[in-house]
């Protein structure tokens, strides 16, 4: 009788072990589908004539579909982009998260900001640039390990917080032309006048800081495109031409990460 216990014990225990294992082989095949991407980041050549598109104020959850097709339709066409990242709430949005995961590969993360608030970083001391920073590069450091640029919300930072910055291993602050920062050239949207700018215009803009040699940054933010809260089809016809007319200038389109590991930014 006690055999037939012990036996019986034996085989649920060995059936309880085989299910665990499983188990775990299907999590892990989940995880590798949903999380993993194990290419290397495409680099791409620089001349000397550059282009930057720097789409900011990329999220969680707002304007995320809106967000996702101007990423997608930009890759589409082998033009790479430099995400502004705001990190706050990211991980919880799985769907945008796991989207950047799957395209890091192929364009730049950068930390903008912590939570964009306004003038986040504008007046702020170091301890608390410092806390916010090391909070952010944790978030996105998830997605690409190494962040070397920093896009201060309203592109604006104090010198402390710009301190707190390079602590942090950043190389780059997109934010102006002093120093080590490189700003935007020109933005698809007129802040000053409260207006849209047409792609054109944007490119006129861009050839002149080319035609002087600089780098030309172009700042895009997703609700550029959006009316009443959603997508606007005539405006977001004036990116994907912005998109497509980008040859017209002869130039090559790169990320800050790009620029920098090729020796186009000095930063002395």
């Amino acid at each position: 009788m006690i055999g037939k216990i012990f036996v019986s014990f034996l085989i649920i225990t060995l059936v309880f072990i085989m299910c665990v294992r499983s188990l775990n082989y299907i999590i892990q095949d989940v995880q590798t589908n949903t999380y993993e991407n194990n290419c290397g980041i495409i680099e791409h050549s620089t001349s000397e004539r550059n282009i930057v598109i720097r789409i900011d104020d990329i999220q969680a959850y707002y304007l995320k579909d809106v967000q996702i097709r101007m990423i997608k339709d930009a890759l589409a066409i082998n033009r790479t982009v430099s995400l502004g990242v705001i990190p706050i709430n990211l991980a919880s949005d799985m769907e945008m998260f796991n989207f950047l995961k799957e395209v890091k590969c192929e364009l730049e993360i950068s930390l903008h900001g912590y939570n964009n608030s306004e003038n986040e970083f504008s007046n702020i001391l170091y301890q608390q640039a410092n806390e916010k920073i090391r909070n952010g590069l944790e978030v996105l450091r998830q997605i690409q390990p190494e962040i070397i640029t920093f896009i201060p919300p309203n592109n604006e930072i104090s010198d402390a917080g710009r301190e707190a910055v390079y602590d942090n291993g950043i190389k780059i602050i997109s934010s102006g032309f002093v120093n080590r920062e490189f700003g935007f050239s020109v933005s698809t949207y007129d802040w000053k006048n409260h207006k849209f700018v047409n792609y054109k215009e944007v490119l006129q803009e861009c050839s002149k800081e080319l035609d002087k040699g600089e780098i030309c940054v172009i700042m895009i933010h997703p609700q550029d495109y959006v009316t009443n809260g959603k997508l606007d089809v005539e405006k977001y016809d004036q990116y994907i031409k912005l998109l497509n007319a980008i040859n017209s200038l002869n130039a090559k389109v790169v990320t800050f990460r790009d620029l920098y590991y090729q020796g186009r930014i000095n930063l002395n």
